[in-house]
């Protein structure tokens, strides 16, 4: 029932028949009037609120608030563009893009300026080098969840991205130097960056020959799912047993890059490494809410094991800098409120879309038609003849539509990729009819 009159009441708002600024019935009253209870009431006034529809428990009651609607919010008019507004435009098949035009807007900006409402003078200065306790809580609690990692919050480090979380990685684990493991391809931009910073260029990693225990001496192997997926391999117990042989036998680390910690179709999906007890005494995770919640952010993590975490606390303590508290705060309302949880579903019904639009469409080009194309995490992947992948390289490159070509000694076979996970379904007809068109 509290649903029903939440809808009756966002529709009126929406068409302008309760104006800006206009004071809406108090919960008894209207309660009263319907012959409703006063909980339906608030409970229906509560979502208005969190769609930024309504302002409550002011002196003048709840009021009709133009927020969503100048703002651009979940739901409503989109804010209109400004010259201090100016974003690099998205690639629209590139495979790690965020979904931002779903992001709710309206509730991100009611949290962000109910932290900075409260904001105590200490809280201008920098924080625990570690992260703010209680975001450290909600992440341990999210990927025990969601990844079955098996941890506490003094073993989560929240950096300034991932790319903080690469370089307290490399102090704590002194990798500068050092020869690491790891194929840029699969791993996200950032962490390719700050790879490329440090002056590391990791090798690529023969996956086959490293699930068996026989990669070369080296500090580290970044991973990700994908280094599996694409080089049609499958880590199962027995290669990720192999892969912890090595990394004991090597002094080495296995650092688990996870792209998709909300965004998984059965919403559990474990941890490759660090959830797998052959293994996760030698390896660390690394997430990020780059695209569970959006790029911009400057929020990473870490998870490291035991026996490790007075490294990283002395580690974290010579970072140049930390993720904002501000932010962190922001980001801890927000999963431990709920909204990540409901967001994340959002997400997942929109990727389900997304990936089937995006399938029909390359059925529909007389050229992508003509390949073969799987689901692999939130890309689909074909296989190309090597001829043909050397000649779409260049063409893709420059193309701007972040399709790509994934090529190497250690790929069985190249493989084109196309993401789909950032991209309204309409745009993706359109980008798949340029890549139907290059082909």
């Amino acid at each position: 029932m509290y649903r029903q009159l939440y809808a009756s009441i966002k529709a009126a708002i929406l068409a302008g028949t309760f104006p800006d600024g206009a004071r809406l019935p108090s919960s008894r009253s209207l309660a009263t009037q319907l012959s409703l209870s006063r909980t339906t009431v608030d409970l229906a006034y509560n979502l208005l609120a969190g769609d930024g529809l309504v302002q409550g428990r002011t002196a003048r009651g709840t009021l009709v608030t133009s927020r969503v609607r100048k703002v651009g919010g979940a739901r409503g008019e989109a804010a209109r563009p400004s010259p201090d507004r100016q974003a690099i435009a998205p690639m629209p098949l590139a495979p790690d893009c965020a979904a931002v035009d779903l992001f709710p807007r309206a509730i991100w900006a009611r949290l962000a300026t109910r932290t900075a409402k409260r904001l105590l003078p200490e809280d201008l200065c920098q924080g625990d080098p570690a992260g703010v306790p209680r975001l450290r809580e909600a992440i341990a609690n999210r990927t025990r969840l969601l990844r079955g990692v098996e941890c506490d919050a003094r073993q989560v480090f929240v950096t300034a991205g991932t790319g903080g979380a690469v370089l307290l990685c490399a102090a704590a684990l002194e990798l500068v130097g050092r020869p690491v493991v790891g194929d840029t391809s699969t791993l996200s931009s950032a962490v390719g960056q700050a790879l490329a910073l440090l002056g590391v260029a990791p090798a690529a990693p023969d996956v086959q020959a490293g699930c068996q225990g026989r990669w070369p001496a080296a500090a580290c192997a970044w991973l990700t799912v994908d280094d599996f997926l694409l080089r049609d391999c499958v880590p199962d117990s027995a290669a990720i047993g192999a892969l912890g042989q090595w990394a004991r036998t090597q002094a080495a680390w296995l650092i688990e890059e996870d792209h998709d910690l909300d965004l998984f179709q059965d919403s559990f999906h474990a941890s490759m490494l660090v959830g797998n007890a052959a293994a996760q005494d030698r390896s660390i995770y690394l997430g990020s809410f780059a695209r569970s919640l959006f790029p911009a952010i400057d929020c990473g993590f870490l998870i490291v094991p035991p026996a490790q975490v007075e490294r990283f606390e002395q580690a974290a303590q010579r970072m140049p800098w930390a993720a904002p508290v501000h932010t962190q705060r922001i980001v801890s309302d927000f999963i431990t409120q709920g909204y990540i949880g409901r967001y994340a579903n959002r997400l997942r019904r929109a990727h389900a879309e997304r990936r089937r639009t995006v399938a029909d469409a390359l059925q529909n080009g007389a050229a992508t038609r003509s390949l073969q194309f799987e689901s692999h995490g939130s890309s689909l992947v074909a296989r190309l003849r090597p001829a043909q992948a050397e000649a779409l390289q260049p063409v893709l490159r420059a193309s701007g539509l972040g399709a790509a070509v994934v090529d190497g000694p250690t790929v069985p076979r190249p493989l084109l990729r196309v993401g789909y996970a950032g991209t309204p379904p309409k745009e993706l007809w359109a980008a798949i009819a340029r890549l139907d068109a290059l082909l």
